[in-house]
């Protein structure tokens, strides 16, 4: 594949693009033994999946990533319209002939109770992910931050290995998402020495250091804690806060990781210059960074809260 002609951010993002439809129940799921039939109201649809959260806030900032993902043919017609309304790019999106894309359907009762089915949609085999990854060679190796956002299991490790060998100086960033409570310890000793920096929310890290022992007390991690400041642990040990603004207004909290994540990784891509590798930074020169690009992540979620839907909110750049 030939590197697209469109203007990118130095970023790759790796992750799934899904539909996420959000239904309300008439009446509670246990009233009177389960309910086997419900009347659904207040069905909607809204673009989602962490992959294409995260291109879409990136895109929000400045050009677009290289999005690494799939769409199945038979009804992605929607999402590849949005992308292009939005100015995402879709040259790394994979296309599935007579597959479904991934889709998230939430149902909610009255009494704020939850049920999620997930849908995977189509998921590349490792054989012809690999070859997705050398078809992209030349974007991969001019990116400066590979964000890899939840996958299935084998695609994540191979995305970041693939980048550590195709382009040394590129950061690799990991955001397990909800992949992390289905990781064990064998399977963080097959990711080690394949990410330098994470992203994750309390219950994400607080479950990978179960299962790392000591392993994560060395590693650079940037803890998400909803309303409570951003908790930044640094190679060194040393250990930073940043304060959260207070919400006038929130709509809706799904999809402010990825918003975090996003306005994170541009920063960083942004200040690091082609020559830079960050495991070669002096560490107080790689806390400034870290400082500035969780002060632009903690705006962008802020954003996204204030919307329903993950890529419904718009930003003012100027006021970044």
């Amino acid at each position: 594949m030939a590197p697209s002609a469109v203007k990118r951010s130095p970023i790759c993002v790796v992750g799934a693009m899904s539909y996420d439809q959000i239904a309300q129940t008439e009446q509670p799921f246990l009233q009177n033994g389960p309910a086997l039939n419900c009347k659904l109201i207040n069905l909607t649809r809204h673009f989602g999946g962490c992959g294409g959260n995260i291109a879409f806030g990136i895109t929000q900032l400045g050009p677009p990533p290289l999005l690494l993902s799939a769409l199945g043919q038979i009804d992605a017609a929607a999402y590849q319209q949005h992308c292009a309304e939005h100015g995402i790019d879709q040259t790394g999106v994979l296309m599935f002939d007579e597959a479904h894309c991934a889709r998230a359907m939430v149902f909610s009762d009255p009494l704020e109770q939850q049920f999620t089915a997930f849908f995977p949609g189509p998921v590349p085999v490792v054989a012809d992910w690999q070859k997705h990854l050398a078809s992209v060679q030349q974007d991969l190796q001019t990116a400066r931050v590979m964000l890899c956002a939840p996958y299935p299991e084998a695609l994540m490790r191979e995305s970041l290995r693939t980048l550590r060998q195709m382009n040394p100086q590129a950061l690799r960033l990991w955001c397990p998402g909800q992949y992390a409570d289905r990781l064990d310890t064998y399977a963080m000793t097959e990711f080690a020495g394949e990410w330098e920096w994470l992203i994750g929310n309390e219950h994400e890290i607080k479950h990978l250091r179960q299962i790392s022992g000591s392993e994560l007390d060395t590693k650079t991690l940037i803890e998400t804690r909803g309303g409570e400041p951003v908790r930044v642990q640094f190679a060194d040990g040393d250990v930073r806060q940043f304060n959260v603004a207070e919400q006038p207004m929130v709509a809706d909290p799904t999809g402010c990781g990825d918003a975090f994540a996003a306005g994170f990784s541009q920063s960083i891509a942004q200040a690091l210059s082609p020559t830079e590798s960050p495991a070669a930074l002096p560490l107080e020169k790689t806390k400034a960074l870290i400082s500035l690009a969780v002060q632009q992540g903690i705006r962008l979620a802020s954003a996204c809260l204030r919307h329903t839907g993950c890529q419904s909110y718009q930003i003012d750049r100027n006021a970044l």
